[in-house]
């Protein structure tokens, strides 16, 4: 099932999220399906159900220790089945590693953060990590 998984393009010239927050104003809103459900913390995936968030076609960025090919097989048969059920697009990336080598580490929300706008299309792929250079 590898074929599901890809890697982010460039994602080691970038740098940083660190837990899963699902924000909502109201717990109505915390009901809506997302188009993107971002998983910062993988063992979440074995204690919470995640992907209740995720609408059907949506895409789930992973933060992943392991590397891309072997992440499939690390993911419990019942998260593997949840992402087939909603034709998921996964991707994964190694935000611990990256922020490490950007001499981040412990911080990977940035790497994360840039990730989102990679995997979106909210903003153009280098200005987000323009932006966010900006920033640190």
């Amino acid at each position: 099932m590898t074929s599901r998984l890809r890697a982010l393009a460039g994602a080691t010239s970038i740098a940083a999220v660190a837990a899963l927050a699902l924000l909502a104003p109201s717990p109505a809103a915390a009901h809506t399906e997302a188009d993107v459900v971002a998983v910062h913390q993988f063992g979440l995936l074995d204690r919470i159900d995640v992907l209740q968030a995720a609408r059907p076609d949506g895409t789930l960025l992973l933060n992943s220790p392991y590397p891309v090919a072997d992440t499939w097989d690390r993911l419990h048969a019942e998260v593997q089945e949840r992402i087939i059920q909603l034709h998921l697009s996964v991707w994964v990336v190694d935000a611990h590693r990256i922020a490490r080598e950007s001499g981040l580490a412990g911080q990977i929300n940035t790497v994360m953060q840039i990730a989102f706008f990679a995997v979106t299309d909210l903003m153009p792929f280098e200005q987000a990590v323009t932006a966010v250079e900006k920033s640190i």
